[in-house]
């Protein structure tokens, strides 16, 4: 009798943690695909997760989009670019084999030209 309660009990305990396991990776693979949006067609398998991407956005193959990007609806990204952050706007159409967002630049000066840079020092 006491066996069978035991594991009544363990059975109740395990059954619970299977739950909420799955409850807890149903929310974070929902809130992982929230920030892409169910119309965008993403043919590139090096967008990240955690990148905003709007409605009606169509990435082609190879383009690379980092975490901390934010692409607004109705863009389309070419083969081949490089997107590491920045924010692009609604109805954009950006070039094939493009780097965007690669680096800093100082904001500080006139111009972010390298001669810009040259006479500042």
């Amino acid at each position: 009798m006491k066996i069978r309660f035991l594991l009544l009990v363990c059975w109740n305990v395990i059954y619970k943690l299977i739950k909420n396991f799955k409850l807890l990776v149903k929310y974070a693979v929902c809130r992982s695909y929230f920030k892409i949006h169910n119309d965008s067609e993403i043919n590139s398998p090096f967008v990240d997760l955690k990148a905003r991407i709007g409605k009606k956005v169509r990435v082609d193959s190879d383009v690379i989009i980092r975490a901390n990007t934010v692409i607004g609806d109705y863009t389309v990204i070419n083969k081949e670019a490089v997107i590491e952050s920045g924010s692009i706007g609604r109805f954009c159409s950006i070039a094939a084999e493009v780097a965007i967002g690669l680096g800093e630049h100082p904001l500080q000066l006139v111009s972010t030209h390298p001669a810009a840079l040259w006479f500042s020092r």
